[in-house]
């Protein structure tokens, strides 16, 4: 795979789904009239901002979720959103996860060590095309897992890719293109395929199907295979 999945929260979900109670509760007094007159400008859901909170070492510690009536631009620590009101914990959350998830990986995405890992001696002009092209764009979809994941912060880095290579000079892109890559995202990488190509042929052989994301057919088949691991390591690791 070219690039590392982006480090989505274990209690992510747990999380969110606090946030999305607590923030719930606040309107439990409220009557049916009052409901219609705060959102009938809103087609009667309820805009929100999420807001992340870490610990020292990185790790999530909470979300709080407010009303965003007001329309304001979210700060680079929140994501916009909009929920169905009146509705349930479990049904907001889902309703917060893809634009949670999308924050999460813009954010990974502005890693320095990321900026080269497309560079041309990884990925050809073709390649990069069809990058931009064919992976997903920002979804809002229920229960997107790792591979979206994966998939969103690709695409984010081809396009960021594309650019720099429409602007830089041809010396510039052999100078860009001589520089090593990371040692250790690198390392990380081939185990990852390693680990991933292993699971899969256990799959197989136990008689299973391994459930591949039929939105990334034009990749290749390693690749594929290594979306799916991602996914089902998550999910896993999350419970």
């Amino acid at each position: 795979m070219l690039v590392p999945a982006p480090s989505i929260p274990l209690n992510l979900k747990q999380k969110l789904t606090s946030a999305a109670a607590r923030f719930l509760q606040n309107y439990d007094d409220m009557t049916l009239r009052e409901i219609r007159d705060m959102l009938k400008r809103h087609d009667f859901r309820m805009p929100v901002l999420g807001r992340f909170a870490f610990h020292k070492n990185g790790a999530l510690k909470e979300i709080k979720i407010s009303s965003n009536l007001k329309g304001k631009k979210p700060k680079s620590n929140e994501f916009a959103a909009t929920v169905t009101f009146a509705s349930s914990p479990w049904h907001a959350t889902n309703e917060l996860w893809a634009p949670c998830l999308n924050w999460i990986v813009e954010e990974e995405a502005k890693t320095p060590n990321y900026a080269g890992l497309l560079n041309p001696s990884r990925v050809s002009e073709d390649e990069l095309t069809v990058l931009t092209r064919k992976l997903p764009k920002h979804s809002r979809k229920l229960n997107l897992g790792a591979d979206y994941a994966s998939g969103l912060m690709l695409r984010i880095l081809a396009e960021r890719e594309e650019k720099i290579r429409a602007n830089e000079s041809a010396h510039e892109r052999i100078e860009r293109t001589a520089r090593p890559l990371p040692k250790k995202i690198m390392d990380n990488l081939e185990v990852e395929r390693a680990a991933a190509l292993r699971w899969a042929e256990t799959q197989k052989a136990a008689g299973h199907l391994l459930g591949l994301n039929s939105g990334y057919q034009f990749l290749a088949e390693d690749d594929q295979i290594i979306l799916r691991f991602r996914t089902v390591c998550y999910e896993n690791d999350a419970k």
